[in-house]
């Protein structure tokens, strides 16, 4: 399943750094609204994909942003409603 922590993050506009694990990899876009990592990654991985986001203040604010508007575009009450219109409007 999807862990809620995930959208709770897109949703505060924080990119989100993971493995690729089950849903996640359809929520998070390695690069664009978070990076994703092996799912057995090392500390060293892990921490130099951290320092990488850290050392990158303009890439941080783009990831986030995009985490943002991924949320928006996906997971609020409005874009739930507008995804189940087309599907009730595809069926017609």
């Amino acid at each position: 399943g999807q862990p809620l922590v995930i959208l709770e993050a897109l949703a505060a506009g924080l990119l989100v750094v993971s493995t690729r694990h089950a849903a996640i990899v359809r929520t998070i876009e390695d690069g664009v609204t978070g990076r994703l990592l092996e799912t057995k990654c090392s500390a060293e991985e892990l921490a130099a994909v951290l320092s990488e986001l850290l050392d990158d203040p303009a890439g941080l604010a783009r990831m986030s942003a995009a985490a943002r508007r991924a949320y928006e575009m996906r997971y609020t009450l409005a874009a739930c409603h507008r995804n189940l219109r087309a599907v009730f409007e595809d069926a017609l």
